[in-house]
């Protein structure tokens, strides 16, 4: 079979007399030079960014910050805004004026007994942290009933309420205190045992004619071990 020559002007021609000749080898490096961090580069005909390894290590730490970051602002606000409880402390001192220092523990009843220990109208003196009780005052207003609690809590969680582990503070007649939520405080006066369920919401204790007076963090290791 005879083969048919294409002529010159034929769009399959080849010039100069071979295939191989029409084809110039790639100028350079055909893989391309190391590109600069951060500027683009073709990988398989797309557009790469290239990445330093430093770029590379301040992204996993700012992903490392971003995860811990709430779990550490968790923390902080814990303890910041953490203090004792006095549920357990008892007391290693006896008072002058022949008041007894109250235990908190010594409030607790077990199914629904009262305290052995406390009778109605001893004179009692507490220390806890106050807090609102039927009526919520604000910040600084003049009060003459609060509640007493021997844990104030903390800025993500409020103190717990048990009903045996609150004491309904009710000021003598012309006695009145600012109100500060979760502050330290003294309180004195007659001791109410009040009926109800220890699993309930209101106080099963009360303090009347009571007076009160702001105390200071070293009072607890002052009076309670």
């Amino acid at each position: 079979m005879r083969r048919r020559l294409l002529g010159a002007g034929h769009p399959l021609a080849i010039r100069n007399g071979s295939l191989i000749a029409g084809i110039r080898p790639p100028v350079g490096n055909p893989f391309g030079s190391t590109p600069h961090p951060g500027s683009f580069y073709r990988v398989g005909g797309r557009r790469k960014l290239a990445i330093s390894r430093a770029q590379e290590t301040r992204t996993q730490v700012l992903v490392l910050l971003a995860t811990l970051a709430p779990a550490l602002l968790f923390a902080i606000g814990i303890a910041a805004t953490l203090k004792d409880d006095l549920a357990d402390l008892e007391p290693i001192r006896n008072l002058e004026n022949g008041s007894t220092l109250l235990s908190w523990s010594s409030l607790l009843r077990d199914e629904h007994r009262e305290s052995d220990t406390l009778r109605t109208g001893m004179k009692i003196r507490a220390l806890g942290y106050m807090t609102d009780g039927d009526h919520v005052p604000s910040d600084g207003e003049l009060v003459r009933e609060f509640y007493l609690l021997p844990d104030a809590g903390h800025v993500f969680h409020p103190a717990h309420r048990d009903a045996d582990q609150m004491i309904a503070v009710h000021l003598d007649d012309g006695a009145q205190v600012r109100f500060s939520p979760r502050s330290l405080v003294w309180v004195w006066g007659s001791l109410e045992i009040l009926p109800g369920d220890a699993d309930g919401t209101k106080p099963l204790y009360a303090l009347e004619r009571a007076h009160a007076q702001p105390a200071e963090k070293g009072d607890i290791r002052r009076y309670f071990h």
